[in-house]
């Protein structure tokens, strides 16, 4: 069963800001990298979400919440939170792992 993947507009706010940190910290090339793995790896989301592991997120109130992890080059940087309804995966936010709200 696959299910379209929907980027909520503050998820899509979080991957400008990291994006934006990394052209301006790291180089344009990585940070132009780290945007187009990103969304490769949301676009995976399509298939079997539930596969991801529950999160808390208090901030969010949707009941069920999970969170695929991502990063480049082996080490995980930021923690993607979404939510299964329906057909339908909802990217709420893309968080770095160093931040908590």
């Amino acid at each position: 069963m696959s299910f379209q993947v929907e980027i909520t507009p503050l998820a899509e706010s979080d991957m400008d800001e990291a994006y934006l940190w990394r052209a301006q910290n790291r180089s344009p090339e990585q940070a132009g990298r780290w945007y187009r793995e990103i969304l490769r790896v949301l676009d995976t989301l399509s298939e079997m979400p539930e596969r991801f592991s529950l999160c808390d997120e208090p901030e969010l109130k949707e009941e069920e919440l999970r969170q695929m992890l991502f990063g480049l080059g082996g080490s995980t940087t930021h923690r993607i939170v979404f939510e299964v309804v329906g057909q339908t995966v909802r990217v709420l936010r893309v968080r770095h792992t160093g931040r908590t709200s």
